[in-house]
Order: C-alpha cells, then structure tokens, then sequence
C-alpha cells in the first residue's frame, strides 16, 4: 500500500515542479509567443528581400516588409508569388526616362511618374524593355502622365496608347490626366503615389493594359458646372477643389457633387452662398421674436440641384438625395441669460411647427460685453464624440447648443418627423477647444419636444 502513496506524492511534487517552471521570469506571455509565431509564417518575405537585395529592409508581424534605406521609404514593397516590385523602384528614374521618350513627341510638355508596380522576378539588372515585356497579360509597372489641357487631349491619348501597342509594351496601369494649364506646375511626385490620383483633372484616360490595352475616359465636369451655372469666376486646384475668383465670395468652402456617369445632374452649394443674406435675413425673423436680439449666420450648405433665383424657402424644404437630409446650416449668436435653454426649445419648437428643415442648428450663448464684440463667424464646425461637443470656429461663447438633424439613421430622430419630432441636443461649455464631460445624460423625452444632453 506504501507504493500507490509514494507514486501519488511522486505526481504531486511533478506537477508543482511543472507549475513553477512555467512560471520562469523568462518565458514568454502567449500573446507574444503567437505574435513570434506570425512574424516566423512571413519570416520568407523578409528573407527573400534580403537575399535579392542586401540587409536593408525590415517586416512587422503582419508580413509587410518596409526598407529601412531612407531613399527608398516612399515605396509600398509588393511581395507575391513570382518576387518582388522592388526593382521597379531602384530603376524609377531610368523607367521614366524611358517612358517619357516616347509620351514627350506626342504631348510635349509633360510630367512622367511611376506611382506602383506588380511583384515579379526581376533584378534590379533587368534590362529597361523587359518591365514592359515581362508578361503580355499582366503588366508591371503604373505610370501617371500629367498634361497641359488643350483641345487636342483626346488625339494625344490615344496615340500613346497606340505607340505602345505598336511596341507591344504592357503596363499594369496607366492614367493620363489632362490639367489646366495653371494647374500642371502643381503636378508632382507626391501627388499620384501608389494609385491616390488628384481630382483635379479635367479629363482622365486610364488605360488597364492587362486588359488587352482597353482604355475609357473619363471627365471631371466639376468646373465646367460651376462656370455654365454663374459664370466664368472659378478655378480648380490639383486636388479637385474648387475655388471662387472673386474675393467677396472666397469665404465659402464650396462643394460639388460630381457626377462623372451622367446618371443625374452635378450638385453644389453655391447658391446658398449668393443667397446667403436672404437665407440669413430669414432664419433672422424666425429667431429674433424668441431670443429677442441674436445675430444669425448662414455657415455652410450641403450640394444642391437648386440655383441662385430659388425661393427662399426652397432652400429650407429641400432634401439632399431624398432621405431626410437638409442643406442649411446655421449659428445663431444671443447674449447669454438664465433661460437658455428654455430659449432654445422654443426656437426649436417654432422650427418644428413651421416645418423648416434645416441640417444643423449651433446656438452661441455670449456674456454681454463678448457679445458686442461679434462680427460674421467664419464656417463653424461641431465635432462630437462619445457624448462630448467641441465647437471650432468661434470663441468666447459662455455655452452652446448644437443640433445635427441629419446625423440619425432612425426616422423617428429626424426632425419634424411627423410621428415623433424629437430633436437632440448636445450642449458645451467654455471657449474653442474645450469638452464637457463624457458622462452625458439625456433628459426626459416626451413626444413633440427636444431633448436636451446636459
């Protein structure tokens, strides 16, 4: 019977010797064990790499391999099944030299780059012609040609592609853009790497050459629409942004919705700004009989198909793409007295009855003296976040109310809802760049009334 003890005390002291072995100060946590298991599963990327190139890169536990060459920095490596893209890179220079032979006799001046490439296994050896002529399928390298616009673009495009046909080059990609001609010094390197493109274009071919050289165009109207609709007073940046020449309206962030498939009309926001002391002057007499004396500024629009002659009050019965979503956005400024928010419920109140719908209300509740100080508020900008408010634009307000009633998904908290007319507020204090606490609380809800985040 002493034996069946002996073997049992004999598992026990196993068994605490085990225990305390694993816990040894150097063992690893089982997250970092499992994180040296990942980056082991990709070590062979990094090897190859290493292998083919020299001792410069280095790999994150998601496989991705980064070079630590400072030159080379700018490059997202593509690793797959046949190698690398990292030749293409080491040969960008000479592969634009090369290419821009043969675009410069078709377009003259223009800009060659190299913005992405597909894994392959060349070296960084490899002759110039064999990119182009590795894989009649599928091709290597992306290139994005930059154009001075002149009414000959379509020929010009099209005989490139044509010279390449006749070489029988492949690319993996190519995109051609046609920019105005104050616009083609902004064109550069960092503006079409790896694929993000500017917008600023006025027309694009893209051309997918492992699609058998198939090429579609494709046209920015963007400031065509804006000089047919007010006039010739606009220029387009690289980025597609559009800016007004006048100075008086340069204020204005203005926004376009473009539309390059021709499947419904090109929206801006524009309007609102030609219109925006009447549109002013309007929410003006909707509020001064609640607040007694506030001052009311128009500070943004969302893109709409309705043009500077439009009714005023179009601008407010407007629904932006027919779910619920205004145009207007406002910022009331009133001199800060104890009802506040009763003030404000019955401005929100009258907006409701009357079936005004604007997309966001934002009232700034002054001391007396900052109150005085108040001219035209540049375009205020509300950021929420985890229940908390933060007001950019403005300062000195004592506290603010802010109203987004196109930020819900659920009818019911759209506002002037037939069924509910709930309205959510979100209430901050203190000057630019300050957050109440994240702790908010809605009050009581009732039915026909807005409901307050203190």
């Amino acid at each position: 019977m002493k034996y069946p003890k002996c073997i049992a005390l004999f598992a026990v002291f196993l068994l605490l010797a085990l225990a305390a072995g694993c816990q040894r100060p150097e063992a690893k946590p089982l997250w970092q064990r499992l994180e040296d298991a990942q980056y082991n599963r990709y070590k062979p990327r990094l090897n190859h790499m290493v292998e083919k190139y020299g001792d410069m890169f280095t790999m994150d536990v998601y496989g991705e391999v980064y070079c630590t060459n400072p030159e080379y920095k700018d490059w997202h490596i593509g690793i797959g099944g046949e190698g690398d893209d990292f030749a293409i890179r080491l040969r960008r220079d000479e592969l634009e030299a090369f290419m821009m032979e043969i675009a410069q006799p078709i377009f003259g001046q223009c800009k060659v780059y190299i913005h992405g490439g597909y894994p392959n296994a060349l070296g960084a050896d490899a002759k110039l012609e064999d990119f182009f002529t590795y894989n009649d399928e599928w091709g290597l390298v992306d290139y994005c040609v930059y154009v001075p616009y002149s009414e000959e673009y379509q020929q010009q495009g099209e005989a490139f592609i044509e010279a390449l046909k006749a070489r029988r080059y492949t690319l993996s990609n190519l995109n051609i853009l046609f920019v105005e001609e104050d616009v083609y010094p902004q064109a550069g390197r960092e503006r079409g790497t790896f694929g993000e493109l500017p917008e600023g274009y006025r027309f694009r071919l893209h051309s997918g050459h492992y699609d058998k050289m198939y090429y579609s165009w494709i046209e920015n109207t963007s400031l065509t629409h804006m000089t047919e609709k007010y006039g010739d007073m606009f220029k387009m940046k690289l980025d597609g942004t559009i800016t007004c020449t006048e100075p008086e309206y340069q204020d204005w962030n203005i926004i376009i919705s473009n539309n390059t498939n021709k499947e419904y009309p090109d929206k801006d926001n524009f309007a609102a700004r030609l219109r925006r002391e009447d549109l002013e002057r309007y929410m003006q007499e909707i509020a001064e009989p609640v607040f007694g004396e506030c001052k009311v500024y128009l500070t943004n629009s969302r893109a709409s198909t309705l043009d500077v002659d439009a009714e005023t009050k179009g601008f407010l019965a407007y629904d932006f793409g027919g779910n619920g979503n205004p145009l207007l956005s406002y910022c009331i400024c009133v001199p800060f007295s104890d009802d506040y928010e009763e003030l404000a419920n019955t401005f929100g109140q009258t907006l409701l009855e009357n079936w005004h719908s604007v997309a966001s209300v934002t009232i700034l509740y002054f001391d007396a003296e900052e109150y005085k100080q108040i001219e035209r508020l540049p375009q205020v900008r509300v950021h929420i976040e985890a229940g908390t408010t933060e007001v950019t634009g403005a300062e000195g307000y004592k506290t603010a109310l802010y109203t987004s009633f196109s930020r819900f998904n659920y009818s019911e908290y759209h506002w002037g809802n037939k069924d509910a007319k709930k309205i959510y507020w979100y209430k901050a204090e203190g000057n630019i760049g300050t957050k109440p606490s994240s702790k908010t609380i809605p009050n009581k809800i009732t039915k026909g009334c807005i409901l307050c985040f203190m």
